[in-house]
């Protein structure tokens, strides 16, 4: 199904071994033969992962994964061109390897990766100093090459330098040979594939430093290349060209090599490893070579397993997995960086069907939609999230996908997924992550219990609301205001129902008060209303929805922190609430006791709020704004009080707006934000404030625009989601609390973070 492997330095101390893999292999190899059944075709035909196939393949510092389309996805260290993509530029993020179709099976060594297309060709990318390319030279190549003379294959493996490919029962190689890892009874290194000698029946194969294996008939094992710690597994410590065969191992089914160390899944799901033990990745309890295969204890109803470049892995009954070996960068998962001669369990896994690792790192991929990854993450960013900080529990790569709405509350963040399900992560002190708990959840968002077929989002300061089939409105959260709408002031951590609400066609939330546009053009308001944000002329809050005075034929509306607005049919703007600094637009900053006409503004179609400042789009895409601009949040100079346009954003689509700052989908050159930038939450990669719109980081082709008070959020193309800036209570769902100045995915280290007070204590989900 899928092999890959590298290396480390035999005479040195085994810390400063991991440490000097820059220039040393290291990978991993995993051969489901169950999955197997109609060639590699099987196994490339798992679950969906973010729109991928799923079958994965992990090099030293890269790894990737095949799409449904038939192509390859590559992210981590490009130094040789290993990503594919025709330049040498790391990628933190998954990207398409050039002009591939048809692949059904991806394979990474150290620095090169292969891939098996239709009708058994295979075109290798990358480093190619020993020939590992197989296209007769040794030329580096950043896009895919042809293999000289390989048609049929059915699968491939590849090491540190060395690929190889099971051909009609054959095994060929090609590449490095300085130890006789290609088979042929020679030392000599080729660029073409030559032919292992003594081989047939092969149904497996992996490839580990400078030595191969192969299943058999009867799930026997043969090896042949290096042997120095054992690894050819022959009660041997002598190198071999051609193949020998593995002592003390039958009924093999699944085999997969690590740098210079095996291991098996046997019939009856147990395991065997053999081969270098200096760092406990043999799992049997010590730190002794083995040159015959032995048992690994505590391991049973295996299913699949990963071999990287010190340390192993297995999934076991339940599609839990369990690892041991070297765990200095994390790459065992379990939630440190120690090593372990033992398997020990990784953090919330189960349903796990494919394992691959790398040089320090590890990635499973589920039933689900979810592929994760943990360890090293520094070399370029294998772990495919983003953020190159190395991991010691799993983060999802590419984040949460399939999100068709999403919105930042004040320390939190809410997303509908394409199916009508809600997750939310982040600060939950008051309920508003909606799980039935006042947990944090700072690496991964949580579903929210009692909503379904949810069409729209919305979050407050401690609260959250979402429309829902019918046009009813679900809120949880805070309640001291009756912001949840349900004729009570009691919090709930579950959704409620709001009270007397139908035909919601959209709502939008800031601090304590929601409102809600209704069929017909109508607005209701409910919640904190000390400055008349509910706009019914009174001043008393409300827990159920109010009608907003004089507000017909509305066709847009939003909350700010203190005052509301709404774009009436016929382009003209109304705003309510609070205006001491001339945020309702009216040409003073004279408290309003009644809804309000912006003045100028004829031609408006859309219109965000910030705590104290107003925006809105125009004819053209022409964005002008409104009332506070102490930090450039409205980005334009002269009287604040009434509309003026905002320099530095044009062909706008739509708009967000801060605490004191605002963003926008720019038509032509995607998110602009202006203003306070003190977290970062500008996006464009500093915390210096600006005054002019100015672009983001990696933000084009992006929907769903949202910002909280000091964070924002859109969703990506693909559907997943992409948060940036404030992070102390987790709320851009990666499993940092630090600030985010550029856009980074969804999804993170899966554990709780609970605060009392000032402090506060992790503790990792079942």
């Amino acid at each position: 199904m899928l092999t890959s492997i590298v290396s480390k330095s035999n005479a040195l101390p085994g810390n400063t071994k991991r440490r000097l893999c820059s220039w040393i292999s290291v990978a991993f190899a995993i051969v489901a033969l169950s999955l197997l059944t109609d060639s590699t075709r099987a196994a490339s035909q798992g679950s969906s992962v973010q729109g991928e196939s799923g079958q994965m393949a992990a090099g030293y510092s890269h790894a990737c994964i095949v799409t449904n389309s038939g192509g390859v996805n590559c992210w981590g260290n490009n130094l040789h061109g290993q990503l594919g993509n025709g330049s040498f530029a790391d990628s933190s993020l998954p990207r398409s390897a050039t002009g591939l179709a048809g692949i059904t099976q991806v394979v990474a060594g150290r620095d090169h990766t292969c891939a098996l297309g239709t009708g058994g060709a295979v075109q290798c990318w990358g480093f190619n100093d020993h020939g590992q390319l197989g296209d007769g030279g040794v030329e580096t190549s950043p896009v895919p090459v042809s293999v000289s003379g390989v048609s049929g294959a059915s699968m491939l493996a590849a090491g540190r330098a060395h690929t190889c490919a099971v051909v009609s029962g054959g095994v060929k190689c090609w590449g490095y040979n300085f130890q006789g890892q290609l088979g042929d009874g020679g030392y000599t290194d080729s660029g073409v594939p030559v032919d292992v000698v003594g081989l047939s029946g092969v149904t497996a194969i992996s490839a580990g430093r400078a030595h191969t294996c192969a299943v058999v008939a009867a799930g026997a094992v043969k090896c042949w290349g290096g042997n120095d710690e054992g690894q050819l597994g022959n009660d041997s410590l002598a190198t071999s060209p051609s193949p020998v065969d593995v002592i003390n191992l039958t009924g093999t089914v699944v085999i997969m090599s690590g740098d210079q160390h095996n291991c098996a899944v046997v019939s009856g799901s147990t395991m065997k490893c053999w081969g270098s033990n200096d760092q406990g990745q043999l799992g049997t309890g010590d730190f002794d070579d083995r040159d015959t295969a032995v048992a690994v204890p505590g391991i049973s109803g295996a299913t699949t397993a990963a071999a990287g470049g010190i340390h192993t892995c297995a999934s076991v009954a339940g599609g839990a997995v369990r690892c041991w070996g070297w765990g200095g960068d994390g790459e065992l998962g379990d939630g440190n960086t120690i090593n372990s001669n033992v398997p020990v369990n990784v953090f919330g896994l189960l349903g796990v069907i494919e394992l691959v690792a790398g040089g320090g790192f590890t990635c499973a991929r589920g039933t689900g939609t979810t592929l994760r990854c943990w360890g090293e993450n520094g070399g370029g960013g294998q772990l495919g999230n983003g953020i190159p900080k190395f991991r010691t529990n799993p983060v999802v790569v590419s984040g949460v996908t399939g999100i068709a709405a999403i919105a930042a509350g004040a320390n939190h963040s809410c997303a509908v997924l394409s199916g009508g399900a809600v997750k939310c992560w982040g600060r939950n002190n008051s309920g508003q992550l909606g799980n039935s708990s006042t947990a944090h959840s700072v690496g991964t968002p949580v579903d929210v219990v009692g909503v379904t077929g949810a069409t729209g989002i919305t979050t407050g300061a401690q609260h959250s609301c979402a429309v829902v089939q019918g046009g009813n409105v679900k809120c949880w959260g805070l309640n001291d205001h009756g912001q949840l709408g349900n004729d009570s002031f009691a919090s709930s951590s579950n959704a409620v129902d709001v009270e007397g609400l139908t035909g919601a066609e959209a709502i939008s939330s800031r601090g304590d008060h929601t409102c809600a546009l209704v069929s017909g053009g109508g607005v209701k308001c409910w919640g904190m209303n000390s400055d008349r944000q509910l706009g019914n002329g009174s001043t008393s809050d409300s827990s159920i929805p109010v009608d907003v005075s004089g507000v017909v034929d509305a066709t847009y509306v939003s909350a700010g922190a203190g005052h509301s607005c709404a774009v009436i049919s016929g382009s003209s703007v109304k705003c309510w609430g609070r205006n001491n600094y001339g945020q309702l637009g009216n040409g003073n900053s004279n408290q309003i006791t009644t809804v309000v006409t912006v003045f100028g503004l004829g031609d408006a179609s859309a219109i965000a709020l910030g705590d104290d400042h107003s925006c809105a789009i125009v004819s053209g895409g022409t964005v002008k704004c409104w009332g506070r601009n102490d930090r450039g949040q409205l980005a334009r100079t002269g009287d604040n009080q009434l509309a003026g346009t905002a320099l530095g954003i044009g062909a706008a689509t739509e708009l967000a707006g801060g605490s004191l700052h605002s963003c926008g989908r720019d038509g032509t050159t995607g998110v602009r934000c202006v203003g306070n930038n003190a977290s970062g939450q500008l996006a464009n990669g500093g915390i210096e404030d600006t005054t002019a719109y100015a672009p983001t980081v990696g933000l084009g082709g992006t929907s769903g625009l949202t910002t909280g008070p000091f964070h924002g959020c859109a969703v990506a193309q693909g559907g997943e989601g992409r948060c940036w800036g404030y992070n102390y209570y987790g709320q851009l769902g990666n499993g940092e609390r630090s600030i985010g100045v550029t856009p980074i995915d969804v999804g993170g280290d899966p554990f709780i973070t609970i605060f009392f007070e000032d402090s506060f204590e992790l503790r990792s989900l079942p």
